[in-house]
This record gives C-alpha cells, sequence and structure tokens, in this order.
C-alpha cells in the first residue's frame, strides 16, 4: 500500500461532489455573451473535447511548442475520475469563475471566457491551482481540459498522500492553434496521489487570463484487500451535510474532536466548535466571533473548553458555561508563539495544562501552557512521524500520532520517549487523530483503509470500526462508511465513540455505541 495524503486539503479546500464516469458530449457554439454564467451541463463528457474556434487568438512568441508527449499504449485506461474539491492562489469570482469550477465534469460549451471554468485573477504573472480527488490512483495519465487561452500551463505537480509534491511536467508557455484544448500528460510513478497542482504563468504571452475547465485522472485504484468492520458497537446516530436536523447549520471541515460524560465538542474549520450531546441532539456553538481556521478543540477538567485556531496561531478560551475568557499565542518562534500551521492539535492533561503542537519555522515542537494560558515549557519532538494529533493518557503522559503510522508516547515534562506503540497495527494506515478512554485503550482514525480502530494500552489491534465509502455525488455515503474521516473522541468509559468524516458538500459526524 503505498502512502496516502491529506487533503485537505484540505485544506483546502472546500468544495464539490465526486463525479465517478466519463462519456461524450458536444459543444454548443455560445449564443450569449462569454461573461454570462454558462448552464452546468447534465450531460456526460469526454476526456478531450472536440476542437472549437478559439475566440481570442494568443499572441504569437518566440517559444516554440513543446513536442507532443507520446501516450504509452494503455495509458488511458482504468479507473477515470473528475476532481471533486478545488483551490487555487486567486480567482476572477465567486462562484463564477472559481476554483470549484473546475471540478466534477467538463461543462463550459465552447471556448471563451465562460463562468463555468476556474481563472484566477491577475491577467500577469504566475497563478496555481490545486485540485482533490476521491479515490486514490496510481495515475498513468492526466486531462487538462482547457477553454480560454490555453498553452499557458507551465508546470504539473502530483500531490502524494505525505502531502509532498511530485513535479511531472514542464514547459514554457507557447501559443496554441486549438481552443478548447485539452493537455494529456502520461505518468510513470509507482504511488498514489491525492491530488495535483497546475501552475500557470500570464506574462510571456500576454493573451489574457487561462481557464481550466476539469482535469481527469485516470490509473489505477487497486487496493489491498480491505479488513471488514469488526466492532461491536453499533452506529447511534449521524449528522451531517444531508441531515435534516442540520438544516440551518453548516459543516465545513471537520477537525479535532473531545468528548465528556455529557457531550461530544467538534472543531470546524470556519465555524468554531459545534457541541452535540450523546444522543445527537445539538447544544451549541462556540466562536468567538472572527475565526481564523479552527483546527483542534479540548475540554479541561474543569469543563474549561479550548479551540487550536490557526488563522490567528492562538489557543481560545471559553470556561465551562461557554463564555469567552480570552486568547493567548501568537505568531513567532519564541515561547509560547505558533508558526506554520499551528497550533495544530491540543491536549489537555489531569490538571488543566494545555499541550499545543507547534508545527513550524522551529521545526516541530511542543508547547505547554497554565489552564490560563500562561507559558510553561516546550520541547521538541522527532519529526519522523509527521505528527497529526495529541492525547493524554490515563497516567498523564501524552501520546501523539500521526502519518508516520504509530504512536509515541512522551513523557510530558520534557518530552522524552518512553515508547512507540501500534507499530504493527498501524503500519502504512496513515493516522489522523486519536482519543484515549480511561482504560487507556487507543482509538484512531486511519486514510488506509478509511475508518478507525481500536487498540489496547499495549498498542495491540483489537477491531476495526467502519468500512471504506464509495460517494455517489447525491447523497454522499451510508452510516458506518467513512471516506476521509479526520477527528476521532471516545467517553471515558469507552461506551461512546465518535467520528467525524467528509470532504466537500458532504461532511459527516457519526456516533457509535458499545452495549
Amino acid at each position: 500500500m503505498k502512502k496516502w495524503l491529506v487533503l485537505c486539503l484540505i485544506i483546502c479546500v472546500l468544495l464539490s461532489s465526486a463525479c465517478r464516469a466519463s462519456g461524450g458530449m458536444t459543444p454548443v457554439p455560445p449564443t450569449t455573451p462569454v461573461r454570462e454564467s454558462a448552464p452546468k451541463s447534465t450531460a456526460t463528457a469526454t476526456a478531450v473535447p472536440p476542437t472549437a474556434t478559439p475566440t481570442t487568438a494568443p499572441t504569437v512568441t518566440t517559444a516554440p511548442p513543446p513536442t507532443p508527449i507520446p501516450i504509452p499504449p494503455g495509458a488511458d485506461k482504468g479507473y477515470r475520475q473528475w476532481a471533486i474539491a478545488a483551490s487555487a492562489s486567486s480567482e476572477y469570482g465567486d462562484p463564477d469563475h472559481s476554483a470549484r469550477q473546475a471540478t466534477g465534469k467538463p461543462d463550459t460549451p465552447a471556448c471563451g471566457d465562460y463562468a463555468s471554468a476556474w481563472s484566477p485573477a491577475e491577467t500577469e504573472g504566475i497563478a496555481w491551482l490545486e485540485l482533490s480527488y476521491d479515490a486514490p490512483t496510481v495515475p498513468t495519465l492526466i486531462n487538462i481540459i482547457q477553454t480560454n487561452n490555453p498553452s499557458q500551463i507551465v508546470k504539473v505537480e502530483l500531490i502524494d498522500f505525505m502531502a509532498e509534491y511530485h513535479e511531472i511536467y514542464t514547459t514554457p508557455p507557447y501559443a496554441a492553434t486549438q481552443c478548447p484544448y485539452t493537455l494529456s500528460i502520461p505518468v510513470e510513478v509507482d504511488y498514489q496521489i491525492g491530488g495535483l497542482r497546475i501552475t500557470v504563468d500570464h506574462s510571456v504571452l500576454t493573451a489574457g487570463r487561462a481557464a481550466i475547465d476539469a482535469v481527469e485522472v485516470i490509473g489505477s485504484v487497486e487496493r489491498p484487500v480491505i479488513p471488514a468492520d469488526t466492532t461491536t458497537a453499533e452506529v447511534l446516530w449521524r449528522v451531517g451535510s444531508t441531515s435534516p436536523e442540520l438544516a440551518e447549520l453548516s459543516f465545513t471541515m471537520l477537525g479535532g474532536m473531545d468528548a465528556t460524560d455529557s457531550a461530544v465538542y467538534v472543531a470546524d474549520a470556519y465555524n468554531g466548535a459545534y457541541i452535540f450531546d450523546l444522543e445527537g441532539n445539538y447544544q451549541g456553538q462556540l466562536a468567538q466571533g472572527e475565526i481564523g481556521y479552527v483546527a483542534d478543540v479540548k475540554v479541561g477538567p474543569d469543563g474549561a473548553v479550548y479551540l487550536a485556531e490557526l488563522g490567528f496561531r492562538q489557543i481560545v478560551h471559553f470556561n465551562a458555561e461557554g463564555d469567552l475568557l480570552g486568547a493567548f499565542g501568537g505568531y513567532g518562534t519564541g515561547d509560547g508563539e505558533f508558526s506554520g500551521e499551528s497550533p495544530a492539535a491540543l491536549a489537555v492533561d489531569l490538571d488543566g495544562n494545555i499541550y499545543a503542537l507547534d508545527v513550524g519555522e522551529v521545526g516541530t515542537r511542543v508547547q505547554v501552557f497554565s489552564a490560563e494560558g500562561e507559558f510553561l515549557r516546550n520541547f521538541p519532538v522527532e519529526t519522523e512521524l509527521s505528527v497529526k494529533a495529541m492525547d493524554i493518557g490515563p497516567d498523564g503522559t501524552l501520546f501523539l500520532t500521526g502519518v508516520g503510522g504509530y504512536i509515541l508516547e512522551l513523557a510530558p515534562d520534557d518530552g522524552r520517549v518512553i515508547q512507540r506503540l501500534g507499530m504493527e497495527a498501524l503500519a502504512d494506515t496513515f493516522p489522523q487523530m486519536l482519543s484515549l478512554d480511561a482504560a487507556g485503550n487507543f482509538y484512531v482514525v486511519t486514510w488506509s483503509p478509511p475508518g478507525a480502530v481500536k487498540l489496547d494500552a499495549q498498542g495491540k489491534w483489537l477491531e476495526r470500526i467502519g468500512v471504506e465509502a464509495t460517494n455517489d455525488g447525491v447523497t454522499g455515503w451510508p452510516a458506518g462508511e467513512f471516506l476521509f474521516p479526520v477527528g476521532i473522541a471516545v467517553t471515558g468509559d469507552g461506551r461512546y465513540l465518535f467520528i467525524g468524516d467528509g470532504i466537500g458538500e458532504f461532511v459527516f459526524l457519526t456516533a457509535y455505541h458499545y452495549p
């Protein structure tokens, strides 16, 4: 099993439903001004739209067209998919011309400045588009469908599941004679990808904004035999994007979670933290007004709630009644400061001290604060784990996990490594977050396969929770199935388990109950 990502994009992110088939479409010449939004087509589409007359001829340059890339036999065979989520360095509009217009099947009817394709805001300089895909794929062919001022793509990179970028195509801009135009790039790699980055450069041709309508990835999605769900727990309830109960709410991207003996707290990137009781009833929302991307939420022994906020690089503090008490942290590399995408995760010990994961310009470290936000200490953490989550065990030791594939136990005073757990059970599973019950059992969400595993206090495998989902693009996927699980939380008695999952317009919170 080759290595996976993160999103997410995620970060990224956000979003459209997956479209998992391809067919054929004949473009219709525009009869209205091209600035108007073209309606979304319900027809299927080929990977390469037929040639249409360009609305504006590109400026001729001295750069010769690149030699056509030969497509190896069989490169265009295999599983075909269109992007389900997108982000960009800039957008000419929103929703028209936004990054998400490059998701799904082709729907721009002809060459021109249509709102149904992504265009960057600038007419000069460099811009990029990132796309995410539903099924992890070992790609063999990439098809990039350009519908205005084509051939300004200068670089294409694959994004693997360690969030590493691999350059597969570079060329100077050149004057294309076709529009729409599909750039087809054969690929020979031995790892799975979850996304692409496409870079365009407008400074050479000065022909106007490029437009990308859709990007197809073709390749192998063969997976190892995935173990079945073996848990004794049953799905108790699920809320999310398709739930009538959430008609007034809107999940964006779920992150870290925490559970008490009466409620579950769920971090939502742009909405603060949602609170539900153990039976799935909405109890309220914690947000301090201006929110700058919430990655995690943890509850202290006195009921105080802490949010890890990446946008302002701070930890936001609420009391047990939900009153905002303030925030601490801030940007920097000094004691008590955060850089990079931090604070990325939180943990709270039995005394109420807060442990915050700082992955930034000074490497990976854990910063420790008192319950009131006073800086206490920090210590470095080994980086091969690629840490994503933390929790405190019943004996007060600190546990971390990440896509490296095991659980690292640290002394909470100085970060001394005590032991590595679950190296066999979590190998190649790409763990995302973890939670511990009062008995010391570990509950870990994984991406390979998507779902969760329960390990005992020694890191031995006990059971698998959930199975891999298939996104139908209409209702998402059934309860008990998972596509991109991220957050997980368990009550101290181990009876209630909660998993956050989703991407694009489908985002769910699932509750399990052990008999």
